[in-house]
């Protein structure tokens, strides 16, 4: 009889996905192309087969599929704990378990009190972060300067290394937000568009703007804009960045181009996921939010259409009809609506 998946849950949670001899990470993250990569293996203490080792020792073999009889190890330091046998003896390897399982809990338990800690320091924006809430849509903009050499294979890999470098800086933007907000799911338009004003031999330039109605994203990605232009490795202003627990890994579907709307949330535990989004999706009769207005903007200035079923069930309709108008006779402006600084997905239009 295999090891159940219940028994499977509790060995891996009690290890944090650690080798409880070298302390090397047994599962790697999954990235936006391959899936998580295991490293790990459940190794038992006394083994089930009467030529494994530890075999003669207890537990009885009904129980040598518990937990208690499991112990997660990197493959490498699998094969020396049982190639080894004498030395790791089933004392020593259960010390081994209890001893590591600790220091996991200890480690969680220490993390979230500094979390707590980090929290109280920074009270200002996580308890208060309405107070670095605009009520407009907050903006950014950079020149950024691609070494793309010559030939177009060499243009393309340029633009995809930046791309990835532009999402990771997207991502330590959101982290933040993570941390200092309660927002965890939302929209944010990005163009990135070749600078038809910049000529340099080897290299291209691009306009790169970031639109967002969470004031502390677009002000993060502000601040890490050192790190990601300007080429810093260390950390020197007083600042508000913040990480968020979990894995780092980043799941992207999406291009580059002008005024492209992206949804950009967590997926449990702990990964960023980034969408492009498609023609914007209504709900009838609930009210549009600030990100689902975000999408139909974008949507609108790229001149491409946008189906809405049952509009006249929808409370804002008038004024989103209206908005759509503007942008089409070009007099629109996102100074046109005011946001909720206590929940920035609601919105006002207050045309001029």
């Amino acid at each position: 009889m295999g090891i159940e998946l219940k028994t499977r849950k509790m060995l891996w949670g009690a290890s944090g996905r650690v080798c409880a001899r070298c302390k090397d990470k047994v599962v790697e993250p999954g990235t936006a192309f391959d899936d998580p990569s295991i490293i790990g293996e459940e190794a038992h203490i006394v083994s089930k087969r009467p030529d494994g080792p530890r075999y003669d020792d207890a537990p009885p073999m009904a129980e040598r599929d518990e937990v208690g009889n499991l112990i997660i190890l990197c493959n490498r330091c699998h094969k020396i704990v049982d190639d080894q046998a004498m030395t790791y003896t089933v004392a020593i390897l259960r010390k081994m378990k209890s001893d590591h399982e600790g220091m996991v809990l200890g480690a969680f338990a220490k993390f979230g009190a500094e979390m707590k800690r980090d929290a109280m320091i920074d009270a200002g924006v996580v308890n208060e972060w309405n107070s670095h809430q605009s009520g407009k849509i907050a903006s950014c903009n950079f020149t950024v300067r691609v070494h793309t050499k010559s030939t177009l294979a060499e243009y393309e890999y340029a633009i995809d290394k930046f791309s990835e470098y532009l999402h990771l800086w997207i991502s330590h933007a959101f982290r933040h937000t993570c941390v200092a907000t309660p927002a965890e799911d939302f929209v944010y338009i990005l163009t990135m568009e070749r600078s038809k004003d910049r000529s340099e031999a080897g290299c291209t330039h691009f306009d790169l703007v970031l639109l967002c109605h969470i004031t502390e994203f677009v002000w993060a990605f502000q601040e890490w804009a050192q790190f990601f232009l300007d080429g810093k490795n260390e950390w020197h202003a007083t600042s508000r960045v913040r990480s968020y627990p979990g894995d780092q890994a980043l799941h992207l579907k999406g291009t580059l181009g002008r005024d492209i709307a992206y949804r950009i949330f967590r997926r449990p535990p702990g990964a960023i996921e980034i969408q492009q989004l498609g023609s914007p999706k209504f709900s009838p009769g609930e009210p549009v939010t600030t990100s689902t207005l975000l999408c139909l903007l974008a949507h609108v200035m790229n001149r491409n259409p946008v189906i809405w079923d049952d509009a006249d069930m929808c409370p804002d309709m008038a004024k989103v009809v209206s908005m759509g108008i503007r942008i089409t006779d070009l007099g629109f402006s996102w100074n046109d609506f005011t946001l909720d600084r206590t929940n920035p997905e609601r919105w006002e239009y207050t045309p001029k």
